[in-house]
């Protein structure tokens, strides 16, 4: 066959799967109840409160797109494209964005998927839940995604602690939060 003619049947299939899919793998509109119910999963299954998400990107290696020049071109010195997702307490997918050029960094992307706006500017628009209280306290904490340290610290988005010299209690966390932490997205 022709290389057009597989990529007409190539193209085709894959809008196929994706609208026969998509709905089934990556949910659309989540209630506060569907994120409340997500955030009692992290809680009970990686001892996490108010937690909506993980947060991770990952990087797709490719072959150099015809003049791309160093687009694609990312810190391992290999061209790849980037897997942006967050997956809930049971790795089930709930937003994906997948085609940012290698060379971006994981903050940059998720802060310009349209998802990333919502949550950090609107997140009302994704239905996410008022701020409720920790466990056993009485302070209304916002809920968060758990991402590492390739992202900003916000208040919606929780990471580790940087550097190295870390006090003990800076420490405890970051051991916990790493050895806990709750699913990483695996592809490959």
């Amino acid at each position: 066959m022709g290389i057009s003619t597989v990529k007409k049947v190539v193209d085709q299939t894959l809008q196929v799967i994706i609208n026969k899919c998509l709905k089934i793998a990556i949910p659309d509109n989540l209630s506060k109840a569907d994120w409340i119910k997500i955030s009692e999963d992290f809680l009970r299954k990686w001892n996490f409160p108010n937690c909506l998400g993980a947060l991770d990107g990952k990087h797709i290696h490719t072959f150099a797109p015809k003049n791309s020049g160093s687009l694609f071109f990312n810190y391992k010195k290999t061209f790849s494209t980037n897997l942006m997702a967050i997956v809930d307490a049971n790795y089930k997918f709930i937003m994906v964005d997948v085609g940012a050029y290698g060379g971006i960094a994981d903050s940059i992307i998720f802060s310009n998927s349209n998802f990333g706006k919502m949550w950090l500017n609107n997140p009302a628009e994704l239905n996410i839940p008022e701020d409720r209280p920790l466990p056993g306290t009485a302070i209304n904490i916002p809920y968060v995604l758990v991402a590492d340290e390739a992202f900003s610290l916000k208040s919606t988005i929780m990471r580790p602690f940087p550097g190295k010299k870390l006090s003990r209690r800076e420490r405890l966390f970051n051991y916990r939060y790493i050895k806990k932490q709750a699913p990483k997205i695996i592809v490959g």
